[in-house]
This record gives structure tokens, C-alpha cells and sequence, in this order.
């Protein structure tokens, strides 16, 4: 679809907002207790969460040919960033319990999608 539309961007940021909305449903209770909810929200947030190749791409474009071994560590950042965030988030939910873990994630992208949109070009040819 964002090859059609040619906007990476965009649709990059509408997965992005509609996979973190899906997700923040996980939060309420009636829907964690009941399986059947848990399987269509997860279910629904696949088909959302398949940004990553879209990024993938849009980085190797911006890149150019020239910079494209600098992808990898672009790719490092990425995994570090994650682990510590991983780190972070379990400390939370020890601490303060799980359904913090959705309000971090709910602000966090907020500010992701924010400067995303602010800082990267729409086009990348």
C-alpha cells in the first residue's frame, strides 16, 4: 500500500497510531480475562504492526547508495534502543504493576509519531 500510494510516510505513522491504539486495549481488564478478546485484539494488531519494513526501506532510500553501510547501524541503535526499553518497561511493572507499562507506551508514541512526522522528509526520490 505505501508503495501504490507512494507515501511511506504516511502510512508508517497510520500504522503506527492504529497498532498503539489496538494495543492500549490490552489495558482493560475485561478484555485481558477473556480470551476470546485478547485473540481478536492481538489478531488485528498483526495486521497493523508490519511498519517495520516499511521503515526498512524508507531508511535504505534516504540512505542513498552511497550511505548504505551506515545501515547497519542504524539497525544496532535500533536493538540497543529496544533493550534498554525492554529494561525499563519491566522495571515498571515491578514497580508501579502492568498497566503502566500502557501509559508509557502511550505517551512515548505520541512523542515517536510527533517527531517523526515533524523531522522526516515525505519523499524519499
Amino acid at each position: 500500500m505505501a508503495d501504490k500510494l507512494r507515501n511511506k510516510k504516511l502510512i508508517f505513522l497510520l500504522t503506527n497510531i492504529i497498532s498503539t491504539a489496538i494495543l492500549t486495549l490490552l489495558s482493560f481488564d475485561y478484555i485481558m480475562d477473556n480470551f476470546l478478546f485478547t485473540f481478536t485484539v492481538l489478531t488485528f494488531m498483526a495486521f497493523f504492526s508490519g511498519s517495520g519494513g516499511i521503515m526498512d526501506n524508507y531508511i535504505m532510500e534516504l540512505l542513498g547508495p552511497k550511505r548504505q553501510k551506515e545501515y547497519g547501524k542504524i539497525r544496532l541503535y535500533n536493538a540497543v534502543s529496544w533493550g534498554v526499553g525492554c529494561l525499563i518497561m519491566g522495571w515498571i511493572s515491578d514497580k508501579f504493576g502492568f498497566h503502566y507499562n500502557f501509559i508509557l507506551l502511550i505517551v512515548m508514541k505520541i512523542f515517536y509519531v510527533i517527531l517523526f512526522a515533524w523531522n522526516v522528509p515525505n519523499r524519499t526520490n
